[in-house]
C-alpha cells in the first residue's frame, strides 16, 4: 500500500472517528443517567493536547459526570478555546510553549503538557485520569469504578492503568497512552521518570523506518508509549534490557492494568487503519483485557 492510499484511508478513519464521538457524547447528554455521576472530590482529569471541535462538548460532557473532579486541560498557548466556559465549570487552563525538540512522534509534547499539569494537582487528589483531548471517552466514571474495584482484589497494587487499544502484545513495553488511571502517587511516578529528548522523529519518518518490519523496529525506535512505560519499570529498579520480552509479561502481571476500551466509551480507530494498511498485523497481537486477565494473581481470601 502506499503513502498516499495509507493517508487516504488514515483521512477516513479520522472523519469516522469525529462523527462518532460526537454522536456518542450527544447520545450520552441527552439520555443522562443521573445515577452515574461521581461527587468524588479526589479525582483529577488531566485533559491534554490542542484543541479540537469535539473537544469543548466531550469536557462539558466530563464535568457533569465528576462535577467535583478537579480538571485540567493541558494544551498550548497559539490554541483558542472559550476562557469563560472553562471559568464556568471551574476548569484550569493550562497554556504550554512547544517544547524545543518535539521527540519521537510528539513524545515531549506529550511529557510537557502532563508535567506541567502535575504542579496544579491539589493535595487531596487520590486517583488521576490522563486523557487526550480528541478521544474522550463517554463512560469514564466506569473506569475509575473498575480499577477501585480490581484494586481490592488483585495481588499486586499500585499500577497504571491503560486501554487495550493500542497494547500490543508482541512489541514489548508497548502500554497503550492514549488513556490512563492511576492513584496519585503512582501517576506522579511514571510521568516523573522520563525527561525531554533533544530529538525530531516525525511520523512520517518513523513509518518510513518501520514499515518492512514494524514489530521490532516499532521496539528498537522507541516510541512514546515504549519509552514512557519502559523508563517507568527502570525507575522501580527493574531491568528491562536482559530479556524485555519477559520483563514485559511481568510488568502486566505487576505494575499495568489493562482496561477494555468499549467499557469507557472510548474510540480510537487509527490502530485499525494501522492494521488494514500493514499485513503483518493482526487484531491477535494486541492485549486485551481477557488477555491481561488470565495472567493476573489474586489475594486469598
Amino acid at each position: 500500500m502506499t503513502m498516499m492510499k495509507y493517508k487516504f484511508f488514515a483521512l477516513l478513519a479520522r472523519l469516522k472517528q469525529f462523527f462518532k464521538i460526537n454522536l456518542n457524547i450527544s447520545v450520552s447528554i441527552f439520555n443522562f443517567d443521573k445515577t452515574k455521576i461521581s461527587y468524588s472530590e479526589d479525582i483529577a482529569l488531566i485533559i491534554q493536547g490542542p484543541i479540537f471541535e469535539n473537544t469543548l462538548p466531550g469536557i462539558k460532557f466530563l464535568r457533569g459526570q465528576f462535577p467535583n473532579a478537579q480538571i485540567i486541560i493541558s494544551t498550548w498557548s497559539n490554541q483558542k478555546i472559550d476562557k469563560n466556559l472553562l471559568e464556568s465549570l471551574n476548569i484550569q487552563l493550562l497554556m504550554n510553549n512547544y517544547p524545543k525538540a518535539s521527540g519521537i512522534l510528539n513524545s515531549n509534547f506529550q511529557l510537557t503538557a502532563v508535567k506541567n499539569s502535575l504542579n496544579l494537582l491539589k493535595e487531596n487528589i487520590s486517583f488521576v485520569s490522563k486523557i487526550r483531548t480528541d478521544y474522550i471517552p463517554t463512560k469514564l466514571l466506569n473506569g475509575f469504578d473498575f480499577v477501585k474495584k480490581m484494586d481490592k482484589i488483585l495481588l499486586n497494587k499500585n499500577r497504571l492503568w491503560s486501554v487495550d487499544i493500542n497494547t500490543f502484545a508482541n512489541i514489548p513495553f508497548s502500554i497503550g497512552d492514549i488513556l490512563q488511571i492511576a492513584d496519585i502517587k503512582t501517576f506522579k511516578k511514571f510521568w516523573g521518570s522520563s525527561e525531554l529528548i533533544e530529538t525530531d522523529v516525525s511520523h512520517e519518518a518513523f513509518n518510513k523506518a518501520s514499515s518492512d518490519d514494524l514489530i521490532n523496529k516499532t521496539y528498537e525506535l522507541n516510541p512514546p508509549e515504549v519509552m514512557f512505560a519502559k523508563n517507568y519499570l527502570k525507575y522501580l529498579g527493574i531491568d528491562v534490557n536482559k530479556n524485555p520480552t519477559i520483563a514485559y509479561q511481568n510488568s502486566l502481571k505487576n505494575n499495568f492494568g489493562i482496561i477494555d476500551a468499549d467499557h469507557i466509551g472510548l474510540t480510537f480507530d487509527k490502530y485499525s487503519v494501522l492494521r488494514a494498511g500493514r499485513p503483518n498485523i493482526s487484531e491477535k497481537t494486541y492485549i486485551d483485557f481477557i488477555d491481561w486477565f488470565n495472567i493476573q494473581e489474586f489475594r486469598q481470601e
